[in-house]
């Protein structure tokens, strides 16, 4: 090791020390997942006093003082150090691999994009368009073209002539790979949500087109959980093993024999030693992977609004979404090439436009006490609860109140907030409108359950300026994180208003509701009267 890497790796161990790192885990916190056997396990999570993950089994991580990831320990079984290395407004500029090669990444700061200079193996180089497109990669001449929303439509390499094709909701439908003997077709049929449920493969020599069905994916609620491949064999039915991220890190026959094993570095970019069948495409927090011939320099991930580059950890086009919750006081989400506000061991983008946290509480308490709602609603509903995080200028859509709001006004406009949504859930629902229905349904749940958090009760103060990484916003933030549990304290509240929510528009719309553990907890059936936010 250098003499400049030791001397940043003490730095990064003091800063370390100075965020009050510590082996606990904080209460509600996941500290190991569930096992069905010892075939592979993660090993357990442990966090430091801003609720970052440090270790995860034999792995570490180390983070800055604006919570980016600066240190990762990877056991590949062999330990592979990566140091991140950042500018002020979150660019990736550097990566200090030991064992291996390093790799830089000169940024202009004025645009945040990677410089058009001269281009080695090491020292990334890139072309962009008037739109902030990346639209081609130096070091190896890979043009992408784009249309006009933003979305790829061509790669053209030295081994490489690939279009794409997109339904009307920008989710891509088919992969089309040219060479000398033809074409070779991959479509995907997608479900609502935009998730692959069927694949289909063409050769085409000619203009014969002969389609086969090539695999069908499976889904416990939102998570990728196994496929049934066309082959007839023992491996037709495949079980992906998921960690905390969603990537499969484990894949299994139906008789439980291992097929594969694969380990991600922090950004995705694939580790040395994994044994990931690449006919498999779905990787890196559960998005395809579109894998490029030899290295994989020039692998893309397709996370729906923008293609992601693990090797160089950010995206090739701009986020479409201006992230209105933090930017103004956490200038690293002025930054819209980065990934994951930097922070890929406990955050994902589930569609190329926003960055989330893997502990997604509101969700569990969806999905534990209305198990009984088909999944599609309850799909609906979970996504709705990101959509109303997203406005914190109203922080009583949230059960608090901004700086200087007295708490009987935020209290009012709560319950009114709850009162119209739920109306508007109902209208929609008689109208055959489900999906606006349980839209509407989500918002009031989401208020409901903020209601219920220690961090909220009484309509306690948030303020949206407060920094990402202040002291208030982690006792507003940290407690809240993590699944609470459902049998005492707030895991019980959450749950029980959450049934109450569903009860009161169930029994407004004339839908059944089953004799569940919570049903003593529901309103009365024949009453009509609107649930109340504490």
């Amino acid at each position: 090791m250098s003499i400049m890497k030791r001397l940043r790796l003490a730095v990064l161990l003091a800063i370390a020390v100075a965020r009050s790192t510590v082996a606990a885990e904080p209460p509600r916190m996941l500290a190991k997942p569930a096992e069905a056997n010892a075939v592979w396990t993660s090993g357990t999570y442990a966090y430091d006093g801003s609720a970052d993950i440090i270790t995860i089994g034999a792995d570490t991580y180390r983070y800055d003082l604006d919570g980016r990831l600066v240190l990762a320990a990877i056991q590949t079984p062999t330990t592979i150090t990566q140091q991140f290395v950042y500018d002020a407004l979150g660019n990736l500029t550097s990566v200090d691999n030991t064992p291996g090669v390093d790799l830089s990444i000169p940024v202009n700061p004025a645009t945040n994009q990677v410089n058009n200079g001269a281009s080695t193996g090491n020292v990334a180089s890139a072309v962009y368009d008037e739109a902030g497109n990346q639209t081609q990669r130096n070091a190896d001449s890979y043009v992408y073209t784009y249309d006009g929303t933003a979305m790829v439509t061509r790669l053209i390499a030295s081994s490489r002539n690939e279009r794409y094709l997109y339904d009307a909701d920008d989710q891509r439908i088919a992969y089309v790979n040219s060479n000398a003997s033809g074409y070779r077709w991959r479509y995907t049929v997608r479900d609502a949500d935009g998730r692959f449920v069927r694949e289909y493969t063409d050769d085409v020599a000619g203009t014969q087109h002969t389609w086969h069905w090539t695999q069908d994916y499976v889904y416990a609620s939102s998570r990728l959980v196994g496929s049934f491949l066309a082959t007839g064999t023992v491996e037709a039915r495949r079980n992906f093993h998921l960690d905390h991220l969603g990537t499969p890190r484990l894949t299994t026959a139906a008789d439980g024999t291992v097929l594969s094993q694969q380990k991600l570095l922090p950004f995705g970019e694939e580790a040395p030693g994994s044994t990931a069948d690449k006919s498999q495409t779905v990787r890196f927090t559960g998005h395809e992977r579109d894998y490029a011939s030899g290295s994989d320099e020039n692998d893309l991930d397709y996370m729906h609004a923008r293609y992601y580059a693990p090797k160089m950890g950010r995206f090739l086009s701009v986020d479409p979404v201006v992230n209105m919750k933090e930017s103004v006081s956490t200038p690293q989400l002025w930054n819209r090439y980065a990934y994951a506000v930097n922070n890929p061991a406990q955050r994902v983008d589930l569609d190329g436009r926003w960055a989330t946290w893997i502990f997604r509480v509101h969700q569990a308490a969806i999905d534990t006490s209305l198990s009984f709602v088909d999944e599609s609603r309850r799909e609906v509903l979970r996504s709705a609860q990101e959509r109303v995080d997203i406005d914190q200028m109203n922080q009583y859509k949230h059960a608090c109140r901004l700086p200087g709001q007295p708490v009987e006004e935020a209290r009012a406009k709560a319950q009114a907030f709850v009162d119209t949504s739920m109306e508007k859930a109902i209208e929609h629902e008689l109208k055959g409108d489900t999906e606006m229905a349980m839209e509407h349904l989500g918002a009031a749940i989401h208020t409901l359950q903020d209601a219920t958090s220690p961090t909220h009760a009484g309509y306690q103060v948030f303020d949206p300026s407060w920094s990402v990484r202040s002291r208030q916003m982690r006792d507003h933030v940290v407690p809240e994180l993590h699944d609470p549990g459902v049998s005492f304290g707030t895991g019980r509240s959450m749950n029980d208003v959450t049934f109450r929510a569903w009860v009161y528009f169930a029994n407004r719309v004339g839908l059944p509701v089953p004799n569940t553990p919570l049903s003593n907890t529901a309103p009365d059936p024949s009453s009509h009267t609107l649930i109340e936010v504490p």
